[in-house]
């Protein structure tokens, strides 16, 4: 069987669309989940799949909204791989509509893998402003600056009245010849920073069924990202949208 091999789709393009000005009906979450193994045909359905062999993956709204993926193969089993992912809207309402409002996205993004063809990476792109979102993103084949776990927060610009997006992506994938285990987490919450004056004017709203719990996270859980983090991000993961096996591999 090949090498697994896996390659990194920039689809960011077509998330980057935003909507400038709410009428109070913010645009429902969309979410899917795909898995492949032993079955010939891949599962997909939008909260949740699982195929023999051990690849599973879930879309959750609520009490936070949450993707998770999970890959278990024997050796000499049957390649499998779980993707996920979570498109969500949200709103900064109060004040004057135009008001520039920094917020905090605190998150959970956890990517863990054993054995040699096993790899999982979860990400989070908070889109609220143009012309690129904010990202940060784990994985477990040393590519990510953020290495294989990310507990904290970061801080994004939003504007009051604008309709702006989050996207959760993971992935698990774990090869047939050696075996292994992969799972991967992603689980944001999101909230007017405290230190900006008048913030108690201003709430966030979500789409419709989607939680903003904290996760028993609490506040303050992490470091916050340096800019030359983000510069980083910009030029690569900026870009990082769905992460894919390629097909060859699956099929091999």
């Amino acid at each position: 069987m090949k090498s697994l091999r896996f390659i990194i789709l920039a689809v960011l393009t077509c998330n980057l669309a935003q909507v400038s000005w709410s009428d109070g009906i913010l645009p429902p979450a969309t979410g899917s989940t795909l898995c492949e193994g032993i079955t010939p045909n891949p599962v997909k359905n939008p909260s949740s799949c699982s195929v023999p062999g051990g690849a599973s993956g879930s879309v959750l709204l609520s009490p936070s909204a949450q993707t998770v993926s999970h890959a278990e193969v024997p050796e000499g089993g049957v390649s499998s791989q779980a993707l996920t992912n979570l498109k969500y809207f949200f709103e900064v309402t109060g004040g004057k509509v135009g008001d520039l409002v920094p917020l905090l996205v605190e998150t959970n993004l956890e990517a863990s893998a054993t054995g040699r063809e096993a790899f999982a990476a979860a990400d989070i792109q908070v889109t609220t402003m143009p012309p690129l979102p904010t990202v940060v993103a784990v994985c477990t084949d040393g590519s990510c600056p953020f290495g294989t776990s990310f507990s904290g927060e970061f801080s994004v610009n939003a504007v009051s009245g604008q309709i702006d997006s989050v996207l959760l992506i993971t992935q698990s994938a774990v090869g047939g010849l050696f075996g292994g285990r992969a799972d991967a987490l992603a689980d944001p919450f999101i909230s007017v920073d405290p230190s900006f004056a008048g913030a108690s004017k201003y709430s966030i709203l979500l789409s419709d069924g989607v939680g903003n719990g904290d996760g028993g996270m609490g506040t303050g859980s992490g470091a916050v990202p340096e800019p030359a983090s983000f510069a980083l991000l910009g030029v690569g993961l900026a870009t990082l949208g769905f992460w894919s096996l390629a097909k060859e591999a699956i099929k091999a």
